[in-house]
């Protein structure tokens, strides 16, 4: 069944091959309200720069990650990294 993310996913990221959603506080904060209207579990990630390392030599870690329903920058470093690719 399609949840109203898969309609509307938010563009992502890659950074060390794990995904990254590009999205504002207000537009995670509307992500997570239609999480809990939904009243079904989600995983939820917030990807830190250390987190993204770790991952990879960690591949339940990564895997995690790359099946996660939303994940979150939380770091300036993966800010940097998402703008230093050319998808800020």
């Amino acid at each position: 069944m399609a949840t109203k993310l898969d309609m509307e996913r938010p563009p992502r990221v890659t950074i060390l091959g794990a995904p990254v959603d590009r999205v504002t506080m207000a537009e995670t904060l509307t992500i997570l309200r239609s999480f809990v209207e939904e009243k079904t579990p989600h995983i939820v990630v917030t990807a830190d720069a250390s987190g993204l390392v770790q991952a990879q030599s960690d591949p339940e870690h990564l895997r995690i990650i790359q099946e996660a329903d939303l994940v979150t920058p939380d770091s300036v470093g993966v800010k940097w990294a998402a703008r230093r690719s050319g998808q800020p």
